[in-house]
């Protein structure tokens, strides 16, 4: 039933024949009209919107189903002091809508001025009301308002929209820098990202061909205005709401139980966004005074242009002056920002002292950047200390961590009250909230809200007397900016919610007008921007870290910058990401190892580089930034990828760049790309087009061992990696494989070159050229020191070249997981042994890894490694990405793989054989392979490369098996370890020198000997008095040592009388003490290998007057390898058999160790056989 006082909503604006607020109730819609605009509101939804100034239709007449679908209404859920008590058991939310059978009532405010009032909403008591307004406002515009009143005092309004709906314009553009056009995929998203901790300005501008229409709120105070998109190709939902998310609480409507009102927004008709970007700003400075940059206070902050995190790390006051002495010949230090945080140096919240084992920067750091002018910020915790139990649980934790928390430290903060931490709070406890937990609970944190006057003067005291103490200009102050108003919902007496009269945020700009007001001389850094802050921090962390977590934003417009970016900078550690930088208004951040980053410094810097508005915007501009002496430059789009440019009338002089997809350098001018190695007539050839390269516009310099200076058609450098011994440029092609012409000039002595054919000897000199033909795609390796090739049959120890942390070897000023490779174990499911792993970190990008090894000539070279990829999340709970492997010989790639997440190991083979009888460089590389908007993390550490060998033997590798050796005629004793464990007729005897590490066990089938190399570990029995054979199976773990105490079988007659036999890679060892003893040598092509082992077996026959040694490889005939006289004392039958490692010396029976320490292995013996031949 729709009830409505017609008499009362029909009005004109005097003097304008257009302008009417007119409700129809045989269309149960009201019309607002003015000489611009036109808008139809019908069942609580904008239902048709024109712009009678430029004929434009943005939407018409919603469909039934639309509206049904459009968030019309309310948002309401239960208050959280209902939940607390028990009145209320259900938390959940419900959207009340307004629905055909709602009543409506149309209320005349005053002459410009009327009020829909709906009632009857979905699922909910008949009596709450959903009120929206709207007024005639001056030069053609509207302006409108929402409101709810909840008539439950358990319940209240969260969200209360005013949608409107089946906008089909091309575009929709948000405050959060978000553009999403018609064809876009379906996408919701809000300007208030409280969740990411991501706040915009509740801007909107609606696009269409011939100008725009934009709506934004004109509040009186801070408020709780936002502004959410609900994009379908078919048609957008852009929804105008006030929005109490969280749990928050406006003091404004305090009074008026169970209401919730926004600001009144206005809807205006301009012919670009960045008219609505210019309205927005005039009206936030009106309101609230805020400064530019360029008038910020304190006055220092205004010459800030570039940050840096970077700081010598030492206490040596030497190193810390040349650090900062050689930092301020690059960048002027008065524009150039320090900033540490250090907020894990603090011993405890409230107390200025630092550990002494971990504070930074140390004294001798402060002195260095003082005496050289910079400004440095540090951590503050703001209004977070401590709680009761989190103090005594942090400082247990921290002596445990070994940090430096003096023994007799006694916690003492800076504030009014008594100087006992029992005093301390006990002061605040009453205007206290426990942080993500019960106020009395707690054990970590608590909150405390700056409504209170206390809490008000605390701040300024703790913050003032905190940074002088550290001489620090400023700081970041934690959670500063985030709406802290469900701690004080949930976590403390409900009487907390609004303190002294003020909610959260109007609490939060009070306290810190009053910090900066009495602390002039010092800046602030928020760590969430809202306009709250935005008016007094020049700095937030706010920026390239809340644009992912939870869920990515879709940053693609300059609006965000263009509102805010006058104002604030914001955090921007990504050197990788200019365009975020630009569109975020970024400090730009310097990496002291990146000279594109220092030079974009440098360009901030000396030409004091500000965000701010142009009188028109260039549609290609990302960024415009006003310099001194009254210029302009951009960061932009280009034909051939992005730029900061001056602006010099019509012409764009380009400063520095980024040159994306090309093939070729695009500019008639020198440039030169940081550790680029291909240059010809001072400018970059080789660029690949699937890869984004940094440049500067200026000379390069012959940096680097090796350059090409000439490449076939469609040839580029794919990557390049350096080590000490070797140089590696991969080749790609958009040609059909072929080879090629490539000419190379040396910059240091090269001992000689390498590819995938051929082998060009050296030495090349520098200043020396080389012509060589080499296939493409393929690769080229240079060699400064002579390779040393490992035995590849076993996981053998790759090394990390650089290049693999940033584009061309440029590493991070952070930790990434491709900045190492990592030996461990690891077990890919609970129900396996851990075996030996080699971690390669993927991280940001594709990380590599490479070994020198020698191929046999005669052998089918095939190598073999198991992928570990578990189904692990990746950060914030991200399934992982699907892996690209691929395996390299000198450069040439020989094999490329997918890899996708499993619990379970997956086997790889790739043949080498084409590489046969050679020397090569074998590279293993991964990179993840991204889906969708979310990018690697650089703490990605997804792949584990197991059994890594080169199958480079004649004989093929398998599981060594001897049942078809010959055996002897009569079998008196054979043993498979087939059991749990070891047999009670055996001896273990262990060196002490092994320690927890040394094993003895049944493992799989077979005896598990774990422990040194040089220090005895064997089992013993006695020896059948009627045998004359033994034989075994020894698996050893090549690892360097001597040959004599690798695991095989001895036999004891008594001191100084015993004899052993051994196999390794190179030998086989036999010892028969004081007659033979002798390693007779064997090809290592010829020792068959198995699982990262050797193996071979061992045959000991007792002739009546010599010892024979046998040996097999083959699991199937005995080749004798010696015959040892039996002398003396070697008489009859011994009395012990033994099966492991050791060797004869001071004391009795092989309890003997060597002084070599050594690392711990896993040895294997198996299938002994005893008996008479």
């Amino acid at each position: 039933m729709i009830v409505a006082t017609l008499s009362a909503c029909s009005l004109m604006c005097a003097g304008s024949a257009h302008a009417q607020v007119q409700f129809d109730e045989t269309s149960d819609s009201l019309t607002v009209a003015t000489r611009k605009l036109k808008m139809v509101v019908r069942l609580g939804a904008v239902v048709e919107l024109r712009d009678f100034r430029t004929g434009e239709v943005f939407s018409s007449d919603a469909s039934p189903e639309m509206l049904a679908a459009s968030t019309t209404g309310m948002n309401r859920g239960p208050e959280p002091a209902a939940l607390k008590s028990g009145k209320v058991q259900q938390g959940k939310r419900v959207q009340r809508k307004v629905i055909p059978s709602s009543t409506v009532t149309c209320t005349q405010v005053s002459p410009k001025e009327a009020t829909l009032t709906y009632r009857g909403l979905s699922d909910g008591p008949p009596d709450d009301e959903l009120r929206l307004s709207f007024r005639l406002e001056a030069n053609g515009e509207i302006g409108f308002r929402v409101e709810a009143a909840v008539q439950d005092p358990l319940f209240t309004a969260g969200d209360v929209s005013l949608p409107f709906t089946g906008l089909t314009t091309q575009a929709v553009i948000l405050g959060s820098g978000e553009r999403v056009a018609r064809s876009d995929a379906a996408y919701d998203e809000r300007c208030m990202r409280i969740a990411n901790n991501l706040y915009s300005p509740a801007v909107g501008v609606i696009e269409g061909t011939k100008g725009v229409i934009g709506v934004w709120p004109e509040p009186e105070d801070w408020a709780y205005d936002d502004l959410m998109l609900r994009h379908k190709p078919e048609g957008d939902e852009l929804i105008p709401q006030v929005s109490l998310s969280f749990d928050s609480i406006d003091s404004s409507t305090v009074k008026e139980p169970g209401v919730a009102r926004s600001s009144w927004w206005r809807l205006a008709s301009l012919p670009t966004w960045l008219d609505v970007a210019r309205r927005y700003r005039a009206n936030l400075e009106k309101r609230t005074g805020v400064k530019p940059l360029w008038e910020h206070n304190p006055a220092w902050v205004r010459n800030i242009h570039a940050v840096t995190k970077e700081r010598p790390g030492a206490s040596d006051a030497a190193k810390a002056d040349e650090f900062y002495a050689n930092l301020a010949k690059q960048i002027d230090a008065k524009k150039l920002l320090l900033f540490y945080w250090n907020g894990n140096c603090i011993i405890l919240f409230g107390d200025h002292r630092y550990m002494t084992s971990f504070g930074y920067p140390k004294p001798e750091e402060i002195d260095a950047l003082k005496k050289y002018g910079f400004h440095w910020m540090g951590y503050h915790p703001y209004d977070l200390v401590m709680s009761p139990k989190g103090k005594d649980l942090h400082m247990q934790k921290n002596r445990e961590r070994g940090f430096g928390i003096p023994d007799d430290y006694v916690f003492k903060p800076d504030y009014a009250g008594p100087p006992s931490a029992e005093a301390f709070y006990n002061y605040f406890r009453p205007v206290s909230a426990g942080y993500y937990q019960p106020l009395e609970e707690s054990t970590g944190l608590w909150v405390l809200h700056p409504g209170a006057k206390i809490v008000r003067d605390y701040l300024v005291r703790n913050w003032g007397n905190y940074c002088r103490t550290h001489r620090m200009s400023g700081s970041y102050m934690d959670t500063h900016g985030a709406d802290h108003s469900s701690h004080f919902a949930h976590n403390a007496p409900e009487d907390r919610r609004i303190m002294e009269g003020r909610d959260w945020r109007k609490s939060e700009e009070l306290a810190t007008r009053e910090m900066l007001r009495k602390n002039p001389e010092l800046a602030l850094m928020s760590e969430v921007q809202g306009e709250w802050t935005t008016i007094h921090t020049f700095y937030t962390w706010e920026g390239e870290s809340h644009l992912t977590h939870p869920t990515p934003v879709k940053l693609n417009h300059p609006m965000r910058a263009a509102l805010w970016g006058s104002y604030t900078w914001t955090r921007w550690d990504d050197v990788e990401s200019p365009q975020g930088l630009a569109l975020m208004a970024g400090l730009p951040p310097v990496n002291l190892r990146d000279e594109w980053s220092i030079a974009r410094a440098k360009l901030y810097t000396e030409e004091e580089l500000f965000h701010d508005l142009p009188a028109t915007w260039d549609p290609q501009a990302l960024a415009y930034l006003r310099g001194r002496d009254g210029k302009w430059f951009q960061y932009r789009t280009m034909p051939w990828g992005q730029a900061y440019v001056e602006v010099k009338g019509k012409n764009l002089d380009v400063r520095l760049g980024r040159v994306i997809n090309q093939t070729g350098f695009p500019l008639n001018r020198p440039a030169r790309i940081q550790d680029w190695c291909a240059y010809r007539d001072g400018r970059p050839i080789g660029l690949s087009p699937s890869t984004t390269y940094d440049f500067i516009a200026e000379a390069p310099r012959p940096t680097g061992k090796v350059w090409l200076t000439q490449l076939p058609p469609g040839v580029f450098v794919h990557a390049v990696r350096h080590s000490d011994h070797q140089s590696t440029i991969e080749l790609g092609s958009t040609e059909k494989p072929t080879e090629g012409k490539v000419t190379v000039a040396f910059h240091e002595k090269c001992l000689g070159v390498a590819d995938a054919l051929k082998e060009y000897p050296g030495p090349f000199e520098a200043g020396q050229t080389l012509d060589l033909t080499t296939p493409t795609p393929g690769g080229i390796v240079f060699k400064w020191k002579e390779p040393k090739p490992v035995d590849a049959r076993f996981t053998f120890a790759f090394l990390g070249p650089n290049g693999h942390t940033k584009k061309n070897g440029i590493p991070y000023h952070y930790y990434t997981a491709n900045s190492g490779i990592q030996n461990t174990t690891y077990a890919i499911t609970d129900k396996e042994k851990p075996r030996r792993v080699i971690v390669l970190g993927t991280g940001l990008h594709r990380a590599w890894m490479e070994q020198w090894v020698t191929l046999a000539p005669n052998s089918d070279a095939t190598l073999c490694f198991d992928v570990g990829y578990p189904l692990e999340q990746r950060q914030y709970g991200k399934p992982p990405f699907p892996l690209v492997c691929t395996i390299r010989v000198n450069g040439n790639e020989v094999h490329r793989a997918t890899i996708q997440a499993k619990k379970e190991w997956q086997p790889q083979r790739m043949s080498l054989a084409q590489y046969a009888g050679r020397t090569v460089l074998v590279c293993l590389s991964a990179e993840e392979s991204p889906n969708g908007t979310i990018a690697p993390h650089h703490t990605d550490i997804p792949i584990r490369l197991g059994n890594i060998r080169i199958i480079n033997n004649p004989l093929p590798e398998v599981n060594p098996n001897g049942a078809g050796l010959p055996r002897p005629s009569q079998v008196m004793l054979t043993e498979d370890f087939e059991g749990k464990e070891l047999g009670k007729e055996w001896t273990v005897e262990m060196s002490p020198a092994h320690g927890k590490d040394g094993k003895v066990e049944v493992d799989e089938g077979r005896l598990a000997l774990t422990g040194q190399h040089y220090k005895y570990l064997y089992i013993s029995r006695p020896f059948p008095a009627e045998a004359d054979s033994v034989q075994a199976l020894s698996m050893p773990v090549p690892t360097g040592c001597a040959t004599g105490w690798n695991p095989g079988i001895g036999l004891w007659w008594g001191e100084k009388r015993w004899a052993f036999a051994s196999v390794g890679g190179r030998g086989y060892m036999v010892d028969v003490a004081g007659v033979f003893r002798r390693e007779l040598p064997q090809n290592s092509i010829d020792t068959p290998v198995y699982q990262e082992r050797f193996y071979g077996w061992i045959n000991i026959k007792l002739a009546p007057d010599k010892l024979i040694f046998l040996h097999s490889t083959d699991g199937k005939n005995w080749v004798e390898k010696v015959n040892v006289p039996r002398k003396e004392g070697y008489e009859g039958p011994p009395t012990l058999l033994l099966l492991g490692r050791g060797t004869g010396g001071t004391e009795a029976i092989f309890r003997n160790d060597e002084q070599w320490p050594t690392g711990v292995t896993t040895c294997y013996l198996d299938e002994l056989i005893v008996g008479k031949e």
